[in-house]
């Protein structure tokens, strides 16, 4: 009986550590990467397109967070761009660039820039992946700096997972 109960205690705290661990990855044939996104998000795809929303209260999306994630060609990114500036700004406000930069994510030259809304109430990272397949992953975040700070680790974790894709059509999940 004694057994029983420290199995019990063991697979109790096991559960407790690895619970939120759960993910699914997300493979882009034609962009040939792959993003791995926690359960405690809430993902839907359609083709090259990706909209990643942090689960709040009862598993609904919560509406202070939220990453776009779209498969690009060079010759469609400015177009793309500016599509998403006036789409950010219709939903958020006018925006204001704080910072850019240019880092390498999992080999892949990644080009940041981050933005807040004028007033104050959003912050706004556009990250420009170029994949292996020479396109580029757009990825458009915005949060509110409550959902920021509660999300952090969780975005940090998304963003790490981008990762070259040895096989790679749309996101699939795995």
């Amino acid at each position: 009986m004694r057994k029983l109960s420290v199995l019990f205690i063991v697979v109790f705290v096991l559960s407790l550590t690895f619970g939120s661990a759960f993910a699914a990855t997300y493979p882009h044939k034609e962009g040939k990467v792959e993003i791995t996104i926690p359960d405690t998000w809430k993902v839907t795809t359609e083709g090259n397109n990706m909209r990643v929303e942090a689960k709040g209260e009862e598993g609904k999306a919560d509406d202070d967070i939220a990453m776009d994630i779209e498969l690009v060609s060079a010759d469609n990114l400015e177009k793309s761009l500016d599509e998403t500036d006036k789409l950010i700004t219709k939903q958020l406000g006018e925006i204001v660039s704080e910072k850019t930069g240019e880092v390498e994510l999992n080999g892949m030259k990644t080009y940041i820039e981050d933005f807040k809304t004028k007033d104050g109430k959003y912050e706004v990272s556009v990250a420009l992946i170029l994949t292996p397949a020479q396109k580029f992953l757009c990825l458009y975040y915005y949060a509110n700096p409550q959902a920021s700070a509660k999300y952090e680790k969780d975005v940090q974790a998304i963003l790490q997972s981008i990762k070259p894709l040895k096989e790679a059509e749309g996101f699939e999940k795995k």
